[in-house]
């Protein structure tokens, strides 16, 4: 009966110390996302939000940037980095947060016109970094949370450029040829019938 209670007490004590931290009032979501671009290369807000929410009973104060993952061997499979982190940013930059409220950020991407024909069929991963301090007129309220949320960006695949087979003929033209040929047909009918006649 010993053993079974020192077992049980021995995971109670693991799970206390492997639990998220109780006290802890600030939530991120999502924890990633994807920014995907099938119709054309997104210039701008990308309509991609993180929501950040505090429950804290006081004001917070959230700085946010784009950065490439620390550990690369923790991406996704077949991910690779952005070639420039610039292209992508978060807005707001900065942002106070009442208590017992919360905030959207904003994924915008701009690639430059002369970078985007390299970027086709890619795959990135990159990581939206929030830092969360107490704002507080009180400073013995100190607190520093950071998160990471893991933001994936495919560019368009490369464009299929149109086939030549007859794409040069016009509709009209086309018309036109096929009653041509039906009128060279039933001239060419009508003058072996004639002649089999004679």
């Amino acid at each position: 009966m010993n053993h079974r209670l020192a077992v049980t007490s021995v995971f109670l004590l693991t799970g206390l110390f492997l639990s998220p931290v109780a006290s802890a009032a600030i939530f991120v979501s999502p924890a990633e996302m994807w920014v995907p671009m099938e119709n054309g290369f997104i210039d701008g807000n990308a309509s991609k939000t993180i929501t950040v929410k505090n429950t804290y009973d006081y004001n917070v104060s959230v700085k946010a940037w784009m950065l490439h993952p620390d550990i690369i061997e923790w991406m996704r499979p077949n991910k690779t980095l952005i070639d420039n982190i610039s292209w992508v940013s978060i807005e707001p930059s900065q942002v106070i947060i009442p208590a017992n409220s919360q905030t959207q950020f904003f994924i915008a991407v701009h690639i430059p016109n002369e970078s985007k024909n390299q970027t086709y069929d890619q795959h990135w991963e990159t990581r939206a970094a929030l830092q969360i301090d107490a704002v507080s007129a009180n400073d013995s309220k100190t607190m520093k949370e950071g998160y990471l949320v893991r933001v994936y960006i495919d560019p368009p695949a490369t464009p299929v450029p149109p086939s030549d087979d007859g794409s040069f003929l016009s509709p009209f033209i086309m018309i036109n040829l096929g009653i041509a040929i039906i009128a060279i047909i039933i001239v060419v009918s009508l003058y072996l019938f004639r002649r089999r006649s004679y």
